[in-house]
Order: structure tokens, then C-alpha cells, then sequence
């Protein structure tokens, strides 16, 4: 009967506890404003079918045909292509956003 009582008696103590306050700072949130870069063109690819062949010493190997190496020449052409665009696309949004993050805050939280 004790331990129950003082169980009781330290429950009813630990829910009278309250947290401390935590001061919480108001931030100023501007929002980014960065001009459109465009869209990037999607690949076009081109069919590219492997052959099944047979060696003379009896090896299976896979070949193109003549047509079939100027499509791949060109789909990877694209592919590099894209990724290029990619990657200016990328670095136009990341100097926009350093430039956002450059600004200075007056005392009111406009920019100066």
C-alpha cells in the first residue's frame, strides 16, 4: 500500500511540472523571385535495335547494323545534350538563389 501511494504521490508531482518558456524568433521569409529559365527540350531518340550474331567459332556477339550506329551516335548526342542543359539550368537557379541570400535586412526586415 505505500509504494502504491508513493507512486501515486510522484505522479501527481511530475504532471504539475511545466515546461520552461522558449523564445522563439520571428523570421522574415522573402520569398525568391528568380526569372523563368525555360524549359529544357526533351530527348528525341531514335530506334536502336541490337543483332544477334554468331562467330565462325561459334560465339553469340551483339552488332548494329550501319543505319542503327548513326542513331545511337545521335541519342547520345541528345543525352549529352540534355544533361548539359541540366546542369546551366541548375547553376542559373543555385547564382539566383546566392543572390537572394546576399541581401541584407534592414531593421524592419525589408531589404536594404
Amino acid at each position: 500500500m505505500k509504494w502504491i501511494l508513493l507512486f501515486m504521490s510522484l505522479f501527481i508531482v511530475g504532471c504539475q511540472h511545466t515546461p520552461d518558456k522558449i523564445i522563439v524568433p520571428n523570421y522574415v521569409l522573402i520569398p525568391v523571385e528568380c526569372p523563368d529559365f525555360g524549359r529544357i527540350d526533351p530527348i528525341d531518340t531514335l530506334p536502336v535495335v541490337f543483332v544477334n550474331a554468331k562467330t565462325a567459332e561459334g560465339f553469340n556477339v551483339l552488332g548494329l547494323r550501319g543505319n542503327m550506329y548513326s542513331n545511337l551516335s545521335i541519342n547520345i548526342g541528345e543525352a549529352v545534350r540534355y544533361i548539359t542543359e541540366q546542369k546551366m539550368t541548375i547553376a542559373y537557379y543555385k547564382a539566383c538563389i546566392e543572390r537572394h541570400n546576399s541581401i541584407t535586412l534592414n531593421e524592419e526586415g525589408r531589404p536594404d
